[in-house]
């Protein structure tokens, strides 16, 4: 009978022992919520997972996100206003006539080169022919600026002497057949637009319009800088 006992016990451990290595994979395991996989262990057993992001790492993200819009609705070109370009061609107007109409302003001080007759240029903020140039490029394209100042030119308009600007003045008087003068502006393009310049003509009794003459002038935004890239005086 203690045999009997003894052979029953050794079946039944054998049973077990056989019984736990058939267990499928799995089993034991936590089980993944309903719709999800459960995540493969890593090699070796253990099994990582990704830690929460803290409410302080979150928080920068959102700020990153933020800046990143910030930046892209800084970058964006806003369309001009007519007050503007209207105001850009009054100064480029201005600046045109210093070579067309009437030389900038000038003091006493004068100094013979070569013959030629120079008085300084008494203008705030433009003592220098480098100044002329860095202000004729806020308005107008360098082939324009090139075309008002030529580098080759034997007698300068305008040049430095001793470090400062002097001129060769000269002015002319305005057509006296011209009239009132008014001033309208079109967008062109996303960075161009046209003043459209219509100036009345007049008769012999000065007085009576006889027709209207019309001028357009594109202003277009190059390297960054709004410019007019054809210009002239309309009277």
């Amino acid at each position: 009978m203690k045999r009997f006992f003894a052979l029953l016990a050794a079946l039944l451990l054998i049973l077990t022992a056989a019984g736990c290595a058939a267990l499928p994979a799995g089993i034991g395991k936590t089980p993944a919520p309903e719709g999800q996989e459960a995540s493969a262990p890593a090699e070796g057993g253990t099994e990582t997972l990704p830690a929460p992001a803290s409410s302080e790492e979150e928080g920068k993200g959102s700020a990153q996100a933020q800046s990143i819009q910030s930046s892209s609705l800084d970058s964006a070109t806003s369309p001009l206003t007519e007050d503007e370009v209207i105001a850009a061609y009054e100064r480029a107007d201005e600046a045109y006539g210093w070579f067309k109409l009437n030389t900038l302003p000038c003091s006493s001080s004068a100094v013979t080169v070569d013959g030629t007759l120079y008085q300084r240029v008494d203008y705030s903020g433009i003592n220098t022919l480098e100044d002329l140039k860095t202000y004729l490029r806020d308005l107008f394209s360098e082939e324009i600026v090139q075309e008002l100042l030529p580098s080759d030119a034997k007698t300068p308009q305008y040049r430095d002497i001793d470090g400062v600007l002097y001129e060769m003045p000269g002015s002319r008087g305005t057509d006296i057949y011209k009239g009132e003068s008014t001033v309208a502006v079109s967008q062109t393009g996303d960075d161009s637009y046209a003043v459209n310049v219509t100036v009345e003509l007049l008769d012999q009794d000065l007085t009576t319009v006889t027709g209207m003459e019309c001028f357009s002038f594109p202003y277009e935004k190059q390297n960054g800088r709004w410019v007019f890239t054809d210009f002239d005086l309309v009277y």
